[in-house]
């Protein structure tokens, strides 16, 4: 079960999917590879770390557009930031004919993503400045 599937004013953007894993990659055809979807993070401690983990997410796009901006920002369940250094992206969308919608697909490489406690967490998405979705998990000790 995936938890988070909000939808928010989606504007120009459409959500296919937007989970968490351990390891993804979209090769030259679009072609996205994943492993280890997380339902929720367990960790041994908290205060606790995952080393590792990809942000992955892909929308249609309702009108052409060339490129969009891409932000990720990580919220706890009290609103709080969370310091996470991702850059806002630039990214270039591929032309698509007639037949396809136009599509944004994206992997995001977080290391060392830190939580101070236990609860829900949320990654919330702007495209061009504009929020479109939200990812909500659960962060438990074992």
């Amino acid at each position: 079960m995936l938890i988070g599937y909000n939808i928010i004013n989606m504007s120009n953007f459409i959500k296919n999917f937007l989970f968490l894993c351990d390891h993804a990659l979209i090769e030259n055809n679009q072609k996205l590879s994943v492993i280890g979807i997380f339902d929720s993070i367990q960790l041994r401690s908290i205060p606790g770390t995952i080393l590792k983990s990809v942000l992955v997410g892909s929308y249609n796009v309702v009108k052409k557009i060339n490129t969009a901006k891409l932000e990720i920002k990580l919220e706890d369940d009290s609103g709080k930031s969370i310091l996470i250094n991702l850059p806002t992206i630039n990214v270039a969308l591929p032309v698509s004919d007639k037949t396809m919608p136009q599509r944004l697909n994206f992997t995001i490489e977080i290391g060392n993503l830190k939580f101070e406690k236990a609860g829900t967490y949320k990654f919330i998405i702007y495209f061009n400045g504009d929020k479109v979705d939200e990812y909500k998990f659960n962060v438990t000790k074992v």
